[in-house]
């Protein structure tokens, strides 16, 4: 009978041990459930890094390729020649739009969270889809179930974003007792008011975008989102305020402190002078010698005609 007992203390001490060790694969310092409010200052940074940033849909892509840029180093981008991960917008699949979707999952009974989640989704989608036209859609960002998601049609994409907005606008709860972003909202501070107003201003500028491709939806969904509330100052703006120390400087000062890889090009610079803008100033600076402004060509091979 002792024998007996101690394999049963045995027995047990083992189970113990065994769920000790278990628990050590826990880390406590990594949790496994984030809030939306601990989420959505990553997406807002992310977003705006990857829109307006360097490596970007801003600079290393539309800005490049319509030519308000030209390339002085690693000029591939400057003939149409792009890299893997230096244009933007295809990082945001495993980036921002993951932690988007998570968002709008837990807001499932938290209205706010899940509005401004369909509002930045929105926002992201927008930009994708008008620089690179049909993607994956409806069957994206489900990779648990979806391995080889379809493209949509930019109709379609256009369609859900339009529906999403006009869910958000509805969705959005103004009563000061309701679950919002008491932190976390680098934009707004938690002003749900000018979230509302975001979602029904993102959703008249896609209207404007469909006023030549379908002029009848344009038109009333248009006439609804300014029925719901737009943007009625630049205070209203959806905007990422930089701050003066790193790392939260503006990812663009940040690169041109101790690089020279980008100049103006010499096709927005002239155009600038023929038109006599007064903007010239405020994009570019004069060469060297104070004489005026002088664009860089795009295209050129590496070691081509350096700015003067």
């Amino acid at each position: 009978m002792r024998y007996k007992i101690l394999s049963v203390f045995a027995a047990l001490a083992a189970i113990t041990a065994c769920s000790d060790l278990t628990s050590i694969n826990q880390n406590p310092n990594g949790p496994v459930d984030v809030p939306p409010p601990s989420i959505l200052p990553n997406v807002i940074q992310t977003v705006v890094g990857g829109v307006n940033g360097v490596n970007s849909l801003n600079i290393r892509g539309g800005g490049l390729w319509v030519q308000y840029y030209s390339e002085i180093q690693y000029r591939d981008e400057d003939k149409y020649l792009v890299r893997s991960g230096t244009s933007g917008g295809w990082g945001f699949y495993n980036g921002a739009l993951e932690d988007i979707r998570r968002m709008i999952i837990k807001g499932d009974k938290t209205p706010n969270w899940s509005a401004v989640g369909r509002i930045m989704k929105s926002y992201v989608f927008s930009v994708m889809t008008d620089a690179m036209g049909n993607l994956p859609y409806s069957q994206a960002l489900k990779g648990d179930t979806v391995l080889n998601p379809a493209y949509d049609t930019q109709q379609a994409i256009y369609n859900g974003m339009l529906a999403d907005l006009a869910q958000a606008n509805t969705d959005i709860d103004l009563a000061p007792a309701a679950v919002g972003f008491s932190d976390g909202d680098l934009m707004y501070g938690g002003n749900m008011a000018k979230w509302k107003r975001f979602a029904n201003s993102l959703r008249l500028r896609l209207a404007i975008h469909l006023s030549k491709a379908d002029p009848t939806k344009a038109a009333s969904e248009a006439a609804a989102a300014v029925a719901a509330g737009v943007f009625t100052s630049n205070a209203d703006n959806a905007q990422l305020m930089y701050l003066a120390t790193s790392p939260n400087r503006n990812p663009i000062y940040n690169d041109a402190q101790g690089r020279d890889d980008y100049g103006m090009s010499k096709t927005f610079v002239d155009s600038l002078t023929s038109f006599a803008d007064p903007r010239l100033p405020v994009f570019a600076q004069t060469n060297p010698a104070g004489t005026g402004y002088q664009g860089l060509p795009n295209g050129l091979n590496d070691g081509e005609a350096r700015r003067s």
